[in-house]
């Protein structure tokens, strides 16, 4: 089976090109990729050395080279202002969106005959 390939003309907006749909047009989704950085950490001995804006201007070069963005996240919390003072600096700003998440709660299971249950 031939796997998808991303195509991008000059001036175009990147597509990803599913095998016997070669003549697909661009979606709005598939033109819109974004790198998303979810975690930054540095160990408290190694802060103060600006490690943190290398590591994340090292993921964006790398990222800029290897794949065709349309822009990067960053994920902080809202208390970390010292992080967010790092970002600010490499130009990442507030874009007012709400970032959701719900935690899975472990749930215990039996074996029975037919497959699994729920306790």
């Amino acid at each position: 089976m031939k796997s998808p390939e991303l195509r991008a003309e000059p001036g175009d907006h990147p597509r990803t090109v599913l095998p016997g749909n070669e003549t697909e047009e661009p979606s709005l989704r598939s033109a819109m990729i974004t790198a998303e950085i979810a975690e930054v950490y540095v160990r408290p001995e190694y802060r103060k050395q600006r490690i943190a804006s290398r590591m994340i201007l090292f993921a964006e070069e790398y990222c800029r080279k290897n794949y065709p963005l349309h822009k990067f996240e960053l994920l902080t919390g809202e208390e970390n202002l010292i992080a967010q003072r790092v970002y600010d600096k490499l130009g990442y700003k507030n874009d007012h969106e709400l970032h959701l998440s719900k935690r899975v709660e472990k749930q215990r299971y039996i074996e029975v005959q037919d497959g699994l249950q729920s306790r």
